[in-house]
C-alpha cells in the first residue's frame, strides 16, 4: 500500500458485493497461508519485472530486506481486511519497517 494511503474497509465490503464474490472470505483464508510463498517466488518476480524498470527492481525486488517488507505489509493489509469484516485475526510475523 502506498505511504500514507489508509484501507477503506467499507470499500472493500461494497466491491466484494460489486463483483458477487460469495467465496472471498475462504478466498482471503487461503491468501494469508500462501502470501509469504508468492511474494518469495519466481514467478511474483517475473510478473513485476514485466512493469518496473531494472533499476527499480534492484532497488526493491532484488533485495531480502524488501521482500520481507513487503511480505508483512501485505499480511498486515489482509490481516485487516480479514479482522474488520470477518472478525477474524490472522497469525502475523513481526513488522519490518524501511
Amino acid at each position: 500500500m502506498q505511504q500514507g494511503a489508509e484501507l477503506d474497509i467499507e470499500l472493500v465490503k461494497q466491491k466484494i458485493k460489486d463483483y458477487r464474490i460469495e467465496n472471498y472470505e475462504d478466498m482471503l483464508k487461503s491468501l494469508l497461508g500462501r502470501l509469504s510463498v508468492i511474494v518469495r517466488s519466481a514467478n511474483f518476480k517475473q510478473q513485476m519485472e514485466r512493469f518496473l524498470p531494472s533499476n527499480v527492481i534492484e532497488r526493491t525486488l532484488d533485495e531480502k530486506k524488501f521482500i520481507q517488507y513487503i511480505d508483512n505489509t501485505l499480511m498486515k493489509l489482509f490481516s485487516t481486511v480479514n479482522l474488520n469484516i470477518y472478525n477474524q485475526a490472522a497469525k502475523q510475523e513481526p513488522e519490518f519497517r524501511m
